[in-house]
């Protein structure tokens, strides 16, 4: 019975964890008190990504309005990956140390300043799965909620399509909108400099 069991646990064990394959690669970067998620290509550059937090109202938290099944435990903007397929996540911290926590997805990594750990994900089932950081990470530690979305392999690919789109759309606007404001600044604070002279 033992050996009827673990030959096909060791060889989805096997599965997850060799290295070569992966058909997707996530960063996944942890930072007080949120998640960043960047998607990135076949040569590791960046294709598009976004930071996720915590959406659980305040009204929620203080007690005003009734607490649901999602209470500390909603995003604003989930991490979707594709049902059936070998995702790779390389995690990392910008600050403290914390842990990417994904319980359903068998999935735990320590995000460490400085260093990458890598984990594999292959979710079975399309769904919305929750879990959380693992490692107290200061104050909020209890407000950073981690969310990933398991599509279809055609529902994933038409999101991904949209999400780069949009995504990279957005960040140029806010590149452009950046550079104004740097210039606006500059300008005034030549004028400043000119005015005491």
């Amino acid at each position: 019975m033992a050996v009827a069991v673990a030959v096909p646990a060791t060889r989805e064990r096997l599965e997850r964890e060799t290295a070569g394959g992966a058909d997707l690669t996530i960063e996944v970067r942890a930072s007080q008190w949120r998640w960043e998620y960047t998607y990135l290509d076949a040569m590791g550059e960046r294709r598009f990504g976004f930071v996720s937090a915590g959406a659980t109202p305040d009204e929620a938290v203080a007690g005003i309005v009734r607490k649901d099944d999602t209470y500390l435990r909603a995003v604003d903007r989930p991490l979707v990956i594709p049902a059936r397929r070998k995702v790779r996540l390389l995690v990392t911290s910008d600050d403290v140390l914390h842990a990417f926590w994904m319980p359903d997805l068998g999935v735990r990594a320590d995000a460490v300043p400085g260093a990458f750990r890598t984990v594999w994900v292959i979710a079975d089932t399309p769904g919305t799965y929750r879990g959380q950081c693992a490692a107290f990470c200061g104050e909020r530690h209890g407000f950073m909620p981690a969310v990933v979305e398991v599509r279809s392999a055609e529902a994933f690919e038409d999101w991904q399509r949209d999400a780069a789109a949009t995504l990279v759309a957005e960040a140029r606007v806010g590149a452009r909108a950046g550079a104004a404001g740097g210039a606006r600044a500059g300008a005034r604070s030549g004028a400043r400099a000119g005015a005491g002279a």
